[in-house]
């Protein structure tokens, strides 16, 4: 048995007997889960991709998505993250860009330390099961940056209310900040549950798409033969100037 099936099981173990974790043991459990991905399972990625990209001839930028559910995701992100760990510098240092979208055009700006005064354009979300029923993971490690020079007072291990921006509908969500080893390993979600309003409203949006998903997902447990669905609408994200408000525009 592996450390990470061991954690597990004790989780599941605490949960059959009616015990539920305060919020300090909640984030010992969340770190050791996290060190033991770090330690275990992302070696093994790389053993498994990098003879998979040294016919690639240039440096790339991948994103990976894992629903236990849905299993793996893997998109071509065009934007940057430059992380700078080196063991000589004295704490850590993050330089990023990120995308202001225009009517025309995607351009790069760099953050240096001033009030952003516009919505700001985070990232586009491909449509899948997760964001349809549970919310989103925003994958650029110097969102923090941005949120606060948005004026958004953000906290490592906070959640907080939020609100999502849908036309002119205004939904409820949670935002989670997590950086569980203090580093650079930045875990921001947006998440809601499959009954509340912001998730029907998105599966009413997408309705056609949701009744393929959803009837998938039954076949997979019935152990039936299931077709590949293409997907090709997204939602695009982004940070308003009102703090913790969100604006999803479905594409």
């Amino acid at each position: 048995m592996t450390k990470l099936q061991e954690l597990y099981e004790t989780r599941e173990k605490l949960q059959s007997l009616g015990i539920e974790p305060n919020d300090d043991l909640k984030r010992q459990l969340a770190a050791l889960e996290e060190e033991i991905v770090k330690s275990e399972i992302v070696p093994k990625m790389k053993e498994t991709v990098e003879p998979v990209l040294k016919q690639v001839k240039r440096e790339l930028v991948f994103i990976i998505e894992y629903h236990p559910e849905e299993g793996v995701h893997v998109q071509l992100s065009r934007k940057r993250s430059v992380v700078d760990e080196s063991p000589q510098k004295i704490g850590k240092v993050k330089t990023c860009t990120y995308a202001k979208e225009t009517n025309t055009h995607k351009s790069e700006l760099e953050p240096r330390g001033q009030r952003i005064k516009e919505d700001i354009f985070l990232q586009d979300k491909k449509l899948d099961w997760s964001l349809l029923t549970n919310g989103v993971t925003l994958v650029n490690q110097c969102y923090d940056i941005i949120l606060k020079q948005l004026g958004w007072d953000i906290k490592v291990g906070e959640i907080k209310d939020v609100k999502i921006h849908i036309g002119k509908e205004s939904f409820d969500a949670r935002f989670h900040f997590q950086n569980y080893d203090n580093r650079v390993n930045d875990i921001m979600q947006i998440r809601y549950s499959p009954g509340l309003p912001i998730a029907t409203k998105l599966q009413h949006i997408f309705h056609d798409l949701y009744q393929k998903l959803e009837r998938e997902r039954l076949n997979k447990e019935k152990g039936l033969k299931t077709e590949k669905i293409e997907i090709d609408r997204y939602i695009h994200i982004y940070a308003t100037t009102t703090p913790y408000v969100f604006r999803f525009v479905v594409v």
